[in-house]
């Protein structure tokens, strides 16, 4: 899975970025059509020359070897170049595109300690931006560019929102102390994001913060957008409970354990976001008794090594847990598992809250760590939806293909794990 170089870069680097990326998972990108409305419009693609061939299960497609580059200071001014070799080198990036393989693509950068922070941070976007670039290209056109069809009144309600948030950053960086930590470490991650967008983009490269609505900040916005959605009101063909689209669960365990599963743990967060009133009334909303707590409190005590943690968080029996059973039709759900999977809730069934229901909306993916692999800055990644008490995704069997675009995806999320050891030689 290592790239094979003659040649290794230097190792007195101070920034160093080390990711897995996937598409966002399979089952919750957007059902509507995509093309710009709210961001920049992209080159269009043809996916005819994406070949995924299905070998048993199993597609090799368009899978890659490394690619290297650099962003190096050509006349003063930052400058991609192919490998490793220029004199004054900012940053270094190697990627790999496995998904098909493996359901991630590997990417690593390192940047020089002698450029300045700011630098670093810019650098190091560019080449995320450049080297990733037709996978992400495709990543938007699954879920960013025409979010906004068909939703122009909820858009105008949300660019306004974010405009101000933005004008928010921008005067509190400028305001900020050189020697403020917080709002120092804000700028080099606006940075940043401004250096993918201008490496993904071809933009002139200019090693200030892009304030605009741009494809990758709306990309990073994500996150937020389930409440933006609720709170501008784009209720069309989304779950009306807030509160009901937990997408992460978390397992920390030492002496004993603390799990996390987008309900509140804490009282202060559960009263004024109204989960602690919503739990009295249905225990679906309560952090100790919903159905994620009840399996974490039932099962963790079996978690003793990497292969224990990694079955507990990848862990859906819903047709036969107690706790994954509901005053429905049929009387169980999928959503209620450590990894849930609302796509295998049937269309047409009947369930006490929306959230419960068939939806475009699952785990989908797994990383955990140990001591021995954190001390490498290593994990175990899975890719893809959930699988073996419940099937596989497999987008030529699943109804919501016809309206869900997924663009570059393999066809069957059958992956297994992998611990990758990163080039990248950590002091």
């Amino acid at each position: 899975m290592r790239g094979n170089t003659s040649s290794r870069t230097p190792n007195n680097h101070c920034f160093v970025l080390l990711l897995l990326l996937r598409f966002c998972n399979p089952i919750q990108l957007l059902s509507s059509p995509y093309r710009n409305n709210l961001c920049t419009e992209s080159k269009s693609i043809d996916n005819s020359k994406e070949k995924q061939i299905d070998n048993g299960g199993k597609q090799f497609g368009w899978d890659s070897n490394y690619s290297y580059k650099s962003v190096c200071l050509v006349d003063g001014k930052p400058t991609v170049v192919d490998g490793f070799d220029c004199r004054y080198q900012i940053a270094v990036g190697r990627y790999k595109n496995a998904i098909n393989m493996t359901g991630w693509s590997f990417l690593e950068v390192e940047t020089k300690s002698e450029a300045e922070p700011e630098m670093q941070a810019y650098a190091a976007g560019i080449l995320e931006g450049t080297l990733t670039r037709h996978t992400l290209e495709l990543h938007l056109m699954n879920v960013v560019y025409d979010y906004c069809t068909d939703y122009q009144t909820y858009c105008d309600k949300l660019k306004l929102y974010l405009k101000q948030n933005l004008e928010y950053v921008q005067e509190r960086l400028a305001k900020a102390p050189a020697d403020d930590p917080y709002w120092q470490g804000v700028k080099r991650v606006y940075l940043q994001m401004t250096g993918v967008w201008h490496g993904f983009s071809g933009a002139p490269f200019d090693v200030s913060i892009d304030f605009s609505l741009n494809p990758i900040l709306m990309l990073n916005s994500r996150g937020e957008l389930f409440e933006l959605e609720l709170k501008f009101n784009r209720s069309k063909g989304r779950r009306d409970e807030a509160t009901g689209g937990g997408r992460c669960s978390g397992l920390v365990k030492q002496n004993g354990y603390f799990a996390s599963y987008n309900i509140p743990f804490f009282e202060k967060i559960s009263r004024i976001s109204e989960f602690e009133q919503k739990g009295h009334e249905f225990e679906w909303f309560s952090w100790k008794n919903c159905p994620r707590g009840k399996i974490f409190a039932r099962d963790q005590h079996n978690v003793v090594d990497m292969d224990s943690l990694t079955k507990l968080m990848r862990y859906n029996d819903y047709t036969h847990d107690p706790f994954s059973h509901c005053k429905c039709s049929p009387p169980f759900t999928a959503e209620a598992a450590i990894s849930t999977r609302g796509d295998l809730n049937p269309a047409n069934g009947t369930y006490e809250i929306s959230a419960m229901g068939h939806a475009n909306h699952a785990a989908f993916d797994y990383k955990g760590t140990g001591y021995k692999l954190f001390n490498k800055l290593q994990f175990r990644a899975w890719s893809g939806p959930t699988y073996g008490k419940v099937p596989v995704f497999d987008w030529r069997t699943s109804d919501l293909a016809p309206t869900v675009k997924h663009y570059g995806h393999p066809l069957r999320w059958e992956f297994l794990p992998v611990e990758y050891e990163w080039e990248t030689i950590l002091n």
